[in-house]
């Protein structure tokens, strides 16, 4: 009797319980359906390097969707995914680099983004003793050349200058010279000073220099450029004489006479020009001598004098302009000229040989 008694205790509570759990049950309220709030995602092009994606919209639930109203779910996300396009290339040739210009590699551009396996070689020079084995620049660094050998300049037992008046043999390609030595302005290049330095090829002289001596560059044959500064007043016999590389060439001025021989034998002289306002009264003897690259060649108004054979044997001389200021001509000054055209008074014409004359002659 007592154990069913506890059965149907148990059996009650077990009722009750399950009663109380029914009651709850229908006293508890569904959540309501989720609803989708999206955010559109604009279409986001694909490049190169990164991936881009069709436009859509998402929702913070994590699900994407094709509309605004979330109706059309995107179940695939990766089909939104625009794939990353690579790169569209084209090849270039490599372009070495120059004294002046940067050159590059051999190298691809792609023609969508600005990818480039492109390596500049900046422009540059070679150079050897200061000067560019190529176009012949100076080396802005260089300093002033050591080795060179002065000689005091005095007026009443009192240095007021210096003269160059050696070089020595290991001066090099370059040579330049400071405006001062011991503090004391440098206004002479010597004789002789750079006589056969046959492997200089280029001189800077500084301002403030006032005379070259006689046969300072005799023979210098690979002196390919020099500038003589505009306080340059005399430039001594054969100054320039057998400077077979020497191709141009500026008399300042102030220069009042060209020396005998100064630029005899200058194989390759194709310029010598005077300047404007040029105080020049004469020319002397053999001082163009076989210029055999000299083509024209016009005599400042004021020369009063051309000595013999100034320009003999000047080859490729044609053109020749001479002013009425012109009081001397000496024997053979055109000889072996082949002169095309010439401007000159009619008393110089008489000195030119019959066969180096042509109908371009005229007179002044």
């Amino acid at each position: 009797m007592k154990k069913k008694i506890v059965i149907a205790l148990s059996a009650a509570m077990s009722s009750c319980a399950l009663g109380y759990w029914l009651a709850a049950c229908a006293d508890k309220e569904e959540p309501p359906a989720h609803k989708h709030a999206v955010t559109f995602v604009a279409e986001n092009a694909a490049t190169c390097t990164e991936d881009g994606n069709i436009a859509y919209y998402a929702c913070g639930c994590g699900k994407l969707f094709s509309d605004e109203n979330a109706t059309a779910e995107i179940v695939n996300h990766d089909s939104i995914i625009l794939d990353r396009l690579g790169h569209s290339v084209v090849p270039h040739g490599a372009k070495s680099a120059t004294c002046t210009e940067d050159g590059w590699n051999a190298h691809e551009d792609c023609l969508r983004c600005d990818y480039t396996t492109k390596t500049v070689i900046p422009a540059h020079h070679v150079y050897t003793d200061y000067i560019c084995d190529v176009c012949a620049a100076v080396d802005p660094t260089a300093p002033y050349t050591s080795g060179l050998e002065y000689t005091e300049i005095t007026e009443n037992g009192q240095i007021v200058g210096y003269s160059v008046s050696k070089s020595s043999a290991e001066t090099g390609k370059y040579i330049k010279i400071p405006n001062e030595h011991n503090g004391k302005p440098v206004t002479s290049i010597g004789n002789s000073a750079f006589k056969n330095c046959v492997d200089l090829t280029r001189i800077e002289i500084p301002y403030g220099v006032t005379s070259i001596g006689a046969e300072a560059f005799l023979n210098c044959t690979n002196l390919s450029s020099i500038t003589i500064p505009s306080t340059a007043t005399s430039i001594g016999v054969g100054a320039f004489q057998q400077c077979t590389s020497l191709t141009n060439i500026d008399i300042p001025s102030e220069v009042a006479s060209i020396e005998e021989r100064t630029f005899f034998g200058c194989s390759s002289l194709e310029n010598a020009t005077f300047a404007e306002n040029s105080r020049l009264t004469a020319i002397r003897g053999y001082a163009f001598f076989n210029c055999g690259s000299l083509t024209k060649i016009e005599i400042p108004h004021g020369v009063t004098v051309i000595d013999n054979n100034a320009f003999c044997n000047c080859v490729s001389l044609k053109s020749v302009t001479i002013h009425d200021s012109i009081a001397t001509v000496g024997n053979g000054v055109f000889n072996d000229c082949p002169i095309e055209f010439a401007e000159m008074p009619a008393s110089v014409i008489m000195h030119i040989t019959q066969s180096s004359m042509s109908s371009a002659l005229k007179p002044r």
